[in-house]
């Protein structure tokens, strides 16, 4: 034991030695990267580790199968202080680390949440979720840990029990966790069929009504983590807008040549696709709430084969789309009618459609 104090001891002061002016962590990091790489931390089952692999000891736990921990009396025992110090400071230097809550939490995601199909009893996963939403609650700037987890349940499969896990990228999130108006597109009948032609990202809803757990902070949390909270353009080529002849003919000498130079630029929203067949009071406020926080720059399709030839621009397929369909409300008493926007009166629109002259 005595040895290996003065051993880690001796590496702390070697690696003082090689700092220039800065702190000694990052004063020679491909050292301590390779003494990071060799197993010379002794831990409390007698076996020799590498630094990322071994924990301190805590008060009460000195001895874990899950999390190795450093055998304490290497930098506790003796009555050398300074010996002591410079001990458990070279270990920290190679990355050993006390458990805490982020440790356990990313133990048990990869155990848990990498495979879709893994079985996990449904009390623990809703123990799970509890811990996972006040983990993030007290330290919002630790969502990243969940990035790349399947770590929510879905209804794509009919029941809380029969459904999927999925991480954030294809989640949405409405009533009764977050008022967003989503629910009216990504539920609708032919939802599906469009998700099928490859022309609308699939998106699915959670199944956590029956599960005991906060709806309204599954729903935060769910948002911090990045699930679909409002519809949200794509940028695509304006070869793909639907008036493309438009710009497909703008080199007036027939050489379409289109260089480094040239600009081709579109915006669309796939939803719209659903949101203005079949129209409704709940599709179009979707419609009229996402063009609210449509970027102005948006709004326009544009251009040019090359540096030669003149800037075309258009309005994008966002406005095309809507410019075209039935779909603002009027409202005459109680009967509802659909139109298009250049047949609408401001008047006639009903209440939950904002507009500023």
């Amino acid at each position: 034991i005595e040895w290996h104090q003065r051993f880690y001891a001796s590496l702390y002061d070697f690696l003082r030695l090689r700092q220039s002016g800065t702190s000694w962590y990052s004063s020679d990091s491909n050292l301590k990267n390779r003494l990071s790489d060799l197993p010379i931390v002794r831990c409390s089952d007698d076996v020799y580790r590498h630094g990322g692999q071994c924990f301190f000891p805590s008060d009460d736990v000195e001895y874990d199968d899950q999390f190795p921990r450093v055998l304490k009396d290497v930098y506790l025992s003796g009555k050398d202080d300074d010996q002591k110090s410079k001990a458990r400071d070279f270990l920290e230097a190679i990355s050993v680390r006390p458990v805490d809550e982020a440790i356990e939490i990313e133990t048990i995601l990869r155990q848990r949440y990498k495979d879709p199909y893994t079985e996990i009893p449904l009390k623990l996963h809703k123990e799970d979720m509890k811990r996972f939403i006040i983990f993030v609650e007290n330290e919002p700037d630790r969502v990243v840990l969940f990035k790349d987890y399947r770590i929510f349940k879905t209804a794509d499969l009919g029941s809380f029990d029969e459904g999927l896990y999925h991480n954030t990228s294809i989640i949405f999130l409405d009533s009764p966790y977050l008022e967003t108006g989503l629910k009216v597109c990504y539920e609708d009948d032919e939802y599906w069929e469009y998700v099928c032609t490859g022309n609308i990202d699939p998106y699915l809803s959670l199944a956590y009504e029956e599960s005991g757990i906060d709806l309204k902070r599954l729903g935060k949390f769910a948002d911090r983590l990045g699930a679909k909270t409002k519809l949200t353009a794509k940028e695509q080529s304006a070869l793909d807008h639907p008036e493309v002849d438009d710009f497909a003919d703008s080199d007036e000498s027939g050489n379409f040549n289109f260089t480094n130079t040239g600009i081709s630029k579109d915006y669309k929203i796939p939803e719209f696709q659903i949101l203005l067949h079949n129209p409704s009071i709940a599709k179009s406020e979707l419609i009229w709430q996402s063009m609210l926080s449509v970027p102005p720059d948006h709004l326009k399709a544009q251009f040019r084969w090359n540096q030669k030839q003149p800037l075309v621009e258009k309005g994008s397929s966002i406005v095309s789309d809507l410019k075209e369909a039935e779909w603002v409300p009027q409202q005459d008493g109680q009967f509802i009618s659909f139109v298009r926007p250049c047949e609408a009166l401001i008047e006639h629109l009903p209440e939950g459609f904002p507009y500023e002259t």
